[in-house]
């Protein structure tokens, strides 16, 4: 009796993982977010920023992706960050039986005073 549990309980978990899924998906390379100059670059640190929302049965959206909301995110974790250098992007989507999650990545080098 404790085995058909068991076997049940597999086969419960295997449908539940079933209904997720995920996507990632390369967006584009940039050298910066906004026009620098090459000869004067001060180099902060690395940084990723985030923007997400959520679509109902996944193409509902609730809110809009925001790329600048993902630049500001990545520049806020370096006091004086002005721009992003090297920029790379991705976007995520994670889906349930009822609802996505998505969710747009920005990272790079941050350049500042």
């Amino acid at each position: 009796m404790n085995g058909k549990k068991t076997h049940q309980g597999i086969i419960f978990i295997f449908l539940l993982l079933s209904l997720i899924s995920c996507i990632h998906t390369p967006l584009a390379i940039a050298p910066s977010s906004t026009p620098v100059d090459p000869n004067n670059l001060n180099v902060l640190g690395h940084a990723v920023g985030k923007s997400s929302y959520i679509s109902v049965l996944g193409f509902i959206p609730l809110d809009n992706p925001d790329f600048n909301a993902a630049i500001d995110d990545a520049l806020s974790n370096y006091n004086g960050g002005k721009a992003l250098i090297n920029v790379r992007s991705y976007a995520t989507t994670v889906s349930f039986v009822f609802f996505s999650i998505h969710s747009i990545t920005i990272e790079g080098d941050v350049i500042g005073n």
